[in-house]
């Protein structure tokens, strides 16, 4: 009978779109005159969407709804939800219901509070020390020339790389991270994470450069696990 649907939707030239988790050829029991007729078409393959993507999904649904969404916000949300487009939107309706009863601001304080079971989760994979290891290994840099006061930018990009890192994979709060690198105050954190996700807006190179990190952070956490 779809067989039979089909032809006479195509004969009349109308559009038909079919979705399945495999190719034509590859879908079992699948007819044959069935497979030659979806190979008629585009087939093409549709993958999560990539950081860049959901990040201009997230500001494009705030644009919608009225909100005035925070970069560093949509960054977070959009390093944290990776596969699901509607799971990526509904944790922002969250975010935003959560400021409006609360009568707070959005803030990435609060999207940690809100994203908080799926941080968690993250947490319980990445450490600190991981972090550090793949920064240290891409950099040739040592944890204590991490921790140290120096401030030569062989040794100062490392570690805001790091901090960037850590913040934006583990819940560890901007006193912890300043702490861990040899007592730093928080406005320390913040600002290397300001100047971090201010070079990642202009420069996809060093955005990738980020991307691979991450990468290696959770090779060396999955090896460990």
């Amino acid at each position: 009978e779809f067989f039979h649907t089909f032809n006479a939707l195509h004969n009349a030239k109308k559009q038909i779109v079919l979705s399945s988790d495999a190719p034509p050829e590859e879908i079992p029991s699948l007819q044959d005159r069935l497979v030659s007729r979806f190979q008629w078409g585009l087939v093409a393959e549709v993958e999560a969407p990539c950081f860049e993507t959901r990040v201009a999904i997230l500001h494009a649904k705030a644009e919608r709804i009225g909100l005035v969404l925070p970069e560093e916000v949509a960054h977070l949300v959009a390093e944290i939800v990776e596969d699901n487009v509607r799971e990526l939107e509904g944790m922002l309706t969250k975010i935003q219901a959560m400021a409006a009863l609360t009568g707070r601001a959005i803030s990435v304080d609060l999207a940690r509070e809100v994203l908080g079971p799926r941080l968690h989760a993250r947490a319980r994979v990445v450490r600190i020390e991981d972090v550090v290891e793949a920064v240290s290994r891409r950099f040739d840099v040592r944890l204590a020339e991490l921790q140290s006061r120096r401030r030569t930018h062989s040794i100062v990009f490392p570690r805001q790389v790091a901090m960037w890192l850590i913040r934006s994979l583990t819940p560890f709060s901007l006193e912890e991270i300043g702490s861990f690198f040899g007592g730093r105050d928080h406005s320390t954190v913040v600002y290397a994470l300001e100047k971090i996700s201010s070079r990642r807006r202009v420069d996809s190179e060093f955005n990738l450069l980020l991307e691979d990190l991450e990468h290696d952070v959770r090779t060396i956490s999955s090896a460990r696990a």
